[in-house]
């Protein structure tokens, strides 16, 4: 007691830096259990933009929940772009094109809701399709 307490550790603080570490694993894509999430959890959806709500389990809607945390200490080096989908991960400057334009500027790309950054780059500049004027402004 005389140097400070029992040695209790805040749980609070531990299980949120243990859930976040699952967000950089599943980020990542590195572990077995990340990749699983991948496939039984995320499927065809992103990551960033899935509902919080619904049947999954109590440990995973945590985890949904702290995205906004992560995302206030990711910084995002797109390099080729083969790995960030175009629409939802936080690359341009910590927000996604989604949360800048909405679904509008999917609609008007006609590029569907799963491109990368990677398909609107040709010979290291961006190649935009010239039917939405939102886009310009990028």
């Amino acid at each position: 007691m005389a140097e400070g307490g029992l040695g209790f550790k805040d749980m609070r603080t531990w299980n949120r830096a243990l859930l976040l570490k699952q967000v950089w694993d599943i980020l990542m894509n590195q572990s077995l259990w990340a990749r699983w999430c991948h496939v039984y959890l995320i499927k065809e959806s992103n990551f960033w933009v899935m509902p919080a709500n619904g049947l999954h389990s109590w440990s995973w809607r945590q985890i949904l929940l702290l995205r906004p945390v992560a995302k206030e200490h990711l910084i995002y080096k797109c390099g080729r772009g083969d790995k960030f989908s175009l629409w939802f991960d936080p690359w341009m400057h910590g927000e996604s094109i989604h949360t800048l334009y909405g679904h509008r500027v999917i609609h008007e790309t006609c590029l569907g809701r799963l491109p990368l950054v990677k398909d609107v780059i040709r010979e290291g500049r961006w190649n935009w399709p010239l039917n939405s004027s939102d886009l310009v402004e990028i």
